[in-house]
């Protein structure tokens, strides 16, 4: 796809190069292949205008990148991308679309999280919570003796562009 600044990016490039932004839906993928494969547990953020985008890239181009080359990858391929017109859309079509992939790419890959990008900021989810804490403690923790810092509660004002930082590590 063009875009305004240079070369067209494939899908893939382009959806990983969105950045974290309050009112974008996305999802953490990692791979979950044995550890004995390169790039085992290493996994990223990707970000996305709508949930129905989201929903559409994760079934059909994702699962395409990661599942068309190996052994029964066209079948589930073409399962998940037969699936897509069927589910929900909006945001009820996202733990739908997250139990598809899993399903499909069970021992690749895997979606730990899918939502929008303000529940990450402020929601109260174990995952959202536990991500707050991480990002508190690699980000914020000078002191060993101020742990409360480290705690999972909502991002105030003046540390999500941090946490935007954070996540584009995050995996890694």
């Amino acid at each position: 796809m063009q875009n305004d600044v240079g070369p067209e990016l494939d899908p893939l490039e382009e959806a990983h190069s969105r950045p974290f932004e309050p009112g974008r839906y996305g999802y953490y993928q990692y791979c979950d292949a044995p550890p004995a494969f390169c790039g085992s547990g290493m996994g990223a953020f990707v970000w996305f205008d709508t949930a129905d985008e989201m929903v559409g890239f994760l079934l059909c181009v994702d699962a395409a990148s990661c599942m068309a080359p190996r052994e029964g990858g066209p079948e589930v391929v073409a399962a998940l991308a037969a699936a897509r017109p069927g589910l929900p859309s909006g945001d009820a079509a996202m733990p739908v679309a997250q139990k598809l992939y899993n399903d499909g790419l069970a021992g690749h890959y895997k979606v730990e999280w899918i939502g929008k990008a303000a529940d990450l900021i402020s929601g109260d989810s174990e995952y959202a919570q536990a991500l707050r804490s991480e990002f508190r403690s690699a980000c914020c923790d000078d002191n060993e003796e101020d742990d409360e810092d480290a705690d999972g509660s909502p991002l105030a004002d003046d540390e999500i562009e941090g946490f935007a930082e954070f996540l584009t590590e995050y995996g890694y």
